[in-house]
């Protein structure tokens, strides 16, 4: 059975997957200039990020890790979600 932190942080890992599509699809317009596919390639390579940490987190909680991994990669999920959030707020702009 998949522990309640492993949940919050693949619940985090989804948010911080939509976030990162938004952002490239934000920036997917001015891809053509050079300073648009450099965002672009910076927002992929936020939403290759948040696929791996699914998987990760997923694999992680089958196996069966308690929270004193659960717990910092918490953390770190958070924390990421967060500057994602920030970053999709200035893709708006």
């Amino acid at each position: 059975m998949i522990g309640m932190y492993w949940i919050i942080d693949i619940a985090l890992v989804i948010g911080d997957l939509l976030l990162a599509i938004m952002i490239v699809r934000n920036y997917y317009s001015i891809g053509f200039t050079r300073i648009g596919r450099l965002l672009l390639i910076a927002s992929l390579m936020f939403l290759l990020e948040g696929l791996v940490m699914l998987v990760t987190y997923y694999k992680w909680a089958i196996m069966g890790y308690d929270e004193t991994i659960a717990l910092p990669s918490l953390a770190i999920t958070a924390s990421s979600l967060v500057g994602i959030a920030i970053l999709y707020y200035i893709s708006k702009l």
